[in-house]
């Protein structure tokens, strides 16, 4: 299996705290869906003030809430509910690898130094 991972720190997640893997259990353990109203929350209100500051002006709040229904029912879906780099992530798969399931090998390969590139790569074999 190969993932690309985005890599908050290069992301309109930069703003936004990383997804603890004790957040990730509490997901997984109670069958938190894919799209909800809490992560929903964490995005709009860490990743506003991103867009706020792109143009280099005093942040300001931006009239997003309109796009909520959207972004709940996947029409409009470029919105991260977790935000990654590499040490969270690795701590994830071997939280998943010694509980949920067995990987033979797992490796992790750093961002490449590029401005283009924002996410890092998993490549796990079973």
């Amino acid at each position: 299996m190969f993932m690309a991972i985005p890599h908050k720190q290069y992301t309109f997640d930069s703003l936004r705290p990383l997804t603890t893997l004790e957040h990730f259990i509490s997901d997984y353990e109670n069958y938190v869906p894919e799209r909800d109203v809490i992560h929903l929350v964490d995005y709009l209100e860490h990743s506003s003030q991103y867009y706020a500051n792109l143009d280099g002006k005093k942040p300001r709040r931006l009239n997003i809430f309109p796009d909520i229904q959207e972004m709940l029912d996947g029409t409009k879906v470029d919105l991260h509910f977790h935000t990654f780099d590499e040490e969270n992530f690795s701590a994830l798969l071997d939280y998943l690898d010694k509980k949920i399931v067995q990987w033979q090998a797992i490796e992790i390969i750093p961002r490449p130094d590029k401005a283009s590139f924002n996410e890092f790569y998993v490549r796990m074999t079973k």
